[in-house]
């Protein structure tokens, strides 16, 4: 899986470090239109994860389920009873998703002692800005993290996932799968989902990871450059400075237009070639009368 710190040393081609001193006063811009594109990429193809959420809270009915806000299409609902039942499919259910409100009515009553498991499909969730741990991160055992720079529950999805890396590097990670995203972090951890567990030390940068299949990245990759083609063509005099000290070749005018095209076409060629089709849901049938 691919955090926007991989993905955005990708797209510029330079990893900036503390080494890098003529970079600095840029880096954050540059930085931050690299996010913009690869958000922009995200949001013109469409590609669809497949989750699990445990973490279902019920009403007192034990009929209504708050769902998280990027979970588009239900696949299975399972109820998991703890006294000798295992796990019983729900087939009867009510999906209302609105822009406020994630709601799933259940056609029938599940005991709030009981488990639920939904499977679910998402649209992948754009990339928020990095933040960075509060303090050290050192044992497993640990459930939570807070992290500082950003409110991670008004624009991280839930569940979801983050990498840690050293400021400045992308050398050694660790990849953390978390339950939920708090105003000031994360809770439910399970660790090492990829990477090395590692102790962490506080001000290690956090970035969020987008679940999306490894044949999406390509395509992805190709949508951003040409966004940040279209970037450098409005911000000239930025684009001479970036790349002078990058130590990359600048292009000109032209040349950048023509790239944007050549990465647009790109995109789409391999966006026809991984796309897949959606999942099938369970849906309930009313007999015809006669």
């Amino acid at each position: 899986m691919k955090s926007l710190h991989e993905l955005r040393t990708e797209l510029t081609g330079v990893r900036l470090s503390a080494a890098n001193n003529s970079l600095w006063s840029i880096g954050a811009e540059v930085s931050e239109r690299a996010r913009v594109s690869l958000n922009d990429a995200i949001s013109l193809y469409k590609f669809r994860i497949t989750e699990q959420y445990t973490s279902v809270q019920l009403d007192t009915d034990g009929v209504v389920v708050v769902l998280p806000k990027n979970a588009d299409r239900v696949l299975e609902i399972h109820a998991i009873v703890d006294s000798g039942y295992g796990r019983t499919p729900l087939v009867h259910y009510r999906h209302v998703p609105t822009p406020m409100t994630n709601l799933l009515y259940l056609g029938e009553y599940v005991s709030v002692y009981s488990g639920v498991e939904i499977e679910y499909e998402a649209r992948l969730k754009k990339y928020a800005k990095d933040v960075a741990l509060l303090a050290a991160f050192n044992t497993a055992t640990v459930s939570n993290v807070e992290v500082t720079g950003g409110t991670p529950a008004a624009s991280w999805m839930s569940p979801g996932y983050f990498e840690i890396t050293p400021v400045g590097s992308t050398d050694t990670r660790e990849v953390i799968r978390y339950e939920l995203a708090t105003p000031t972090g994360f809770t439910g951890l399970t660790r090492k989902i990829e990477g090395v567990h590692v102790n962490w030390s506080g001000s290690a940068t956090v970035s969020m990871v987008a679940p999306m299949p490894d044949d999406a990245v390509p395509t992805i990759i190709a949508a951003a450059k040409a966004s940040m083609y279209e970037f450098w063509v409005t911000h000239q005099a930025l684009y001479t400075q970036w790349s002078s000290a990058a130590g990359i070749r600048e292009l000109g005018l032209e040349e950048l237009m023509g790239l944007i095209r050549t990465e647009e076409d790109r995109a789409n060629r391999r966006y026809d070639k991984v796309r897949t089709v959606p999942k099938p849901t369970y849906v309930k049938k009313r007999r015809r009368p006669y």
